[in-house]
């Protein structure tokens, strides 16, 4: 999937994203508990035929989410979830979440592979902690060969620290494969900007403003090597 999110720390709806589509797509434990809704429409890499959307809403920790990332008629990669959160002792959350992924190439193959997410989130002061694993549970299944390989699974860590003054940092990342990191800027109540690097390839920057029922967010990733991406993200919530 393709995101600008930094899935453990607090902040606006592209870093730390704490109650927004990609949040449910990677870490259940940040579902949101009261009613929220938001969608994610993104341009990626500038590219003319490329489109991406993900949505969610979630309701006292029960949540639906999905995502799409398509190029015209010829591929497309669907994500639907449903997942649960429960808060134990005041400062741990553990969610769980299932769902399907969907893979269609025009001509070749339509691949279905069932999927189950988990994720924990624990809060000590300033400092949060938490990790969450995104695993297809299934082989992949072609209706032209009528079978497939297992794909590959993920597993995420990292830590968050959330200071009063409005500065938040953020670390995380896969053991020996990736690692993200970011910082985030509240110069207002309402209003907030934030940049980020994926391992050395992937820079992004964006700002987020918010009222009291919702947030709207921009941001932007740039890719050495493919170029510009655009993320726009709407948020409403009571």
């Amino acid at each position: 999937m393709h995101s600008t999110a930094l899935t453990v720390g607090q902040g606006g709806t592209s870093m730390g994203m704490l109650q927004s589509p990609d949040a449910l797509l990677y870490n259940p434990a940040l579902i949101a508990r009261n009613i929220s809704a938001s969608v994610s429409y993104a341009y990626p890499y500038g590219l003319s035929g490329l489109r991406s959307l993900n949505f969610g809403v979630a309701y006292r920790g029960i949540s639906v989410a999905g995502a799409q990332f398509a190029v015209e008629d010829l591929y497309s990669e669907e994500l639907v979830l449903a997942g649960y959160r429960r808060k134990f002792f005041r400062k741990l959350d553990i969610g769980l979440g299932v769902g399907i992924h969907s893979f269609f190439i025009d001509g070749y193959a339509r691949e279905i592979v069932g999927v189950t997410t988990g994720g924990v989130r624990y809060r000590f002061g300033p400092v949060y902690l938490g990790g969450n694993f995104f695993a297809h549970t299934t082989k992949s299944v072609s209706f032209l060969s009528g079978s497939g390989n297992k794909l590959s699974n993920r597993f995420e860590v990292g830590f968050s620290l959330n200071k009063p003054s409005g500065v938040n940092w953020t670390f995380e990342g896969e053991p020996g494969k990736s690692l993200r990191a970011g910082v985030e800027v509240g110069f207002t109540e309402g209003f907030k900007i934030r940049m980020g690097i994926f391992n050395k390839r992937q820079f992004t920057i964006g700002a987020g403003l918010s009222g009291k029922n919702w947030a709207f967010d921009f941001a932007t990733l740039e890719h050495r090597e493919l170029g510009t991406s655009y993320f726009f993200t709407l948020k409403f919530n009571r």
